[in-house]
């Protein structure tokens, strides 16, 4: 029986292979994007508070932003663990489904790395 769960689990991760690759490919292209952002805002020398405030508030906000794609890619990688089908399109339906959560999540992680 073990060997089924494991041949079941083997093909079902087969069949949404090409999917998980999009996805991932969907979140690195926003990290990269997200990272561009952060240091085309954030001032290269932090010497007054007052003027880096700003453009921390705005790095928090981005790193917020970017745990909606890894929320909703989990979402979609859940359905896949309960062995139901998955297309692409069940990647952008999500983000309506994980939006609030992952943006407290994220602002929570981004405020987590502006204090330290």
């Amino acid at each position: 029986m073990k060997f089924f769960l494991i041949k079941k689990t083997f093909w079902d991760g087969w069949d949404n292979f090409l999917p998980m690759c999009a996805w991932n490919l969907f979140i690195s292209v926003c990290i990269i994007g997200g990272w561009f952002a952060i240091s085309a805002v954030v001032p290269e020398s932090g010497e007054n508070i007052l003027k880096v405030l700003p453009s921390m508030l705005v790095s928090v906000a981005v790193i917020a932003v970017l745990f909606i794609p890894i929320f909703a890619v989990a979402f979609c990688t859940n359905k896949i663990a309960d062995w139901n089908a998955v297309h692409f399109i069940d990647f952008f339906k999500a983000f309506p489904k994980v939006t609030k959560h992952a943006l407290i999540f994220g602002f929570f992680i981004g405020f987590f790395f502006l204090f330290i």
